[in-house]
């Protein structure tokens, strides 16, 4: 087990609640928030591996403080893209591919810049590609979960859970 990250499961569960109310939000249209939830999906599934537990531990609701790494982020900590960089490279290159790794440069302020659609220097336009770099990255995160020995109940259930979704949202989930 690496010891210089944290396998927080709980975040991975709500990682995969916002990739999924990002695949419906898009079915129905609404491509930026969309990409919003798609981007907070990636956002939360990558800051899983820097939380320190405070409370709860062992348990399905367990807390977490923000931890050095992301503390040190700053402002930043809400760039794919930095957030991805600060992984271990092992770990990294488990989740996402080079072409992934491009994209969340290249759209790693989706989050801050398409959420406010009304300001200023909004981002115009959106794209799905953050939601199919979500779909991949969350089952790769179960995967190291897995192999880290996670006795999370969702964890271990994740393959009934989306198979669930699918049936429900689609087989693209």
């Amino acid at each position: 087990m690496d010891q210089s990250v944290s396998y927080a499961a709980w975040p991975v569960e709500e990682a995969w609640r916002y990739y999924v109310s990002s695949f419906i939000l898009e079915a129905s249209g609404e491509m930026r928030v969309a990409e919003v939830n798609a981007a907070l999906s990636l956002e939360i599934l990558i800051k899983s591996f820097f939380l320190v537990e405070t409370s709860g531990s062992g348990t399905s609701y367990a807390r977490y403080d923000r931890g050095p790494i992301l503390s040190k982020l700053g402002s930043r900590a809400h760039r794919l893209d930095e957030l991805a960089a600060q992984l271990p490279d092992d770990i990294r290159n488990q989740i996402f591919d080079k072409g992934d790794q491009d994209m969340l440069k290249k759209r790693g302020d989706a989050f801050t810049s398409l959420r406010y659609s009304y300001e200023e220097n909004a981002r115009v336009g959106s794209s799905s590609i953050l939601r199919e770099i979500a779909g991949e990255a969350i089952p790769r995160v179960v995967k190291i979960h897995r192999a880290n020995q996670s006795a999370d109940p969702w964890i271990l259930e994740f393959e009934s859970i989306r198979e669930s979704a699918r049936q429900k949202h689609g087989n693209r989930l």
